[in-house]
């Protein structure tokens, strides 16, 4: 064995790595997933061993078989990491073509999103039916219905909650929109909004509060990541007039 066979044997292992973390971001689509650690320790080492001139075999050997454990290692760990729990998706910006979808409301019929083309729609995403900020929310939204349908805005409110919770939601409030199932939260992923929170120390996924307008050509417009309920659909009404 030499230095330049323990340089390319690292380097190939490099590359291994780094070809099945790009196959894993292209199932992903736009998830993110973090490069391992280890493909910066292989670049040190072979760094390292391009210095090094005189190395018996049983060291390159010890050498080349310590790295394919430590990639091993570090890919184990990182799947733990990243595909045990549920992968975040980027957020959607503007210009990206809204994915379609298909949802049950909260009278039981079925709303596709695409079949909504021609209106803007503001959809917004909330964490949980009947709980005081998305309550306030939702309220702002039913009391703001005039000056929405003057721009021909629909709206609608998706969260993890069944049917049923919405249709008490609903009529406990008189809302006049409708309220989306997305029971297996994976148009929250989609869209971005399914995310990790930190609640006191402990770390679970769940809704980030967050708003949509989408065109009538069916494009994001306008994304609010982290929304604060206080005046947020003052600022809506005002994308929606900006947007004409």
């Amino acid at each position: 064995m030499s230095s330049d066979f323990l340089c390319a044997s690292a380097h190939s292992c490099s590359k291994s790595i780094q070809n099945c973390w790009n196959r894993r971001k292209q199932r992903e689509r736009r998830r993110k997933v973090s490069k391992p650690a280890v493909l910066y320790f292989l670049l040190f080492i072979c760094i390292v061993c391009s210095k090094i001139e005189k190395l018996d075999a049983l060291a390159y050997a010890a050498g080349f078989h310590f790295l394919l454990f430590i990639s091993f290692v570090a890919m184990a760990t990182n799947y733990h990491t990243h595909v045990g729990s549920t992968l975040m998706a980027d957020w959607l910006e503007p210009g990206t073509k809204a994915p379609d979808f298909t949802l049950a409301t909260d009278d039981g019929t079925k709303l596709k999103l695409s079949e909504l083309r021609g209106s803007p729609v503001v959809l917004y995403f909330y964490p949980k039916d009947d709980t005081p900020g998305c309550t306030k929310e939702a309220c702002a939204f039913r009391d703001a219905s005039k000056e929405l349908t003057k721009f021909g805005a629909k709206v609608l409110g998706v969260s993890p909650d069944d049917v049923k919770s919405h249709g008490k939601f609903r009529d406990k409030f008189k809302l006049n929109f409708p309220l989306l199932a997305d029971l297996d939260h994976k148009i929250a992923e989609n869209y971005g909004a399914w995310r990790e929170k930190n609640m006191y120390g402990k770390k679970t996924m769940g809704i980030a509060r967050s708003t949509y307008i989408i065109d009538k050509e069916g494009k994001i417009a306008r994304v609010w990541k982290a929304v604060k309920v206080d005046g947020h659909d003052v600022a809506v009404l005002a994308a929606l007039k900006e947007l004409g």
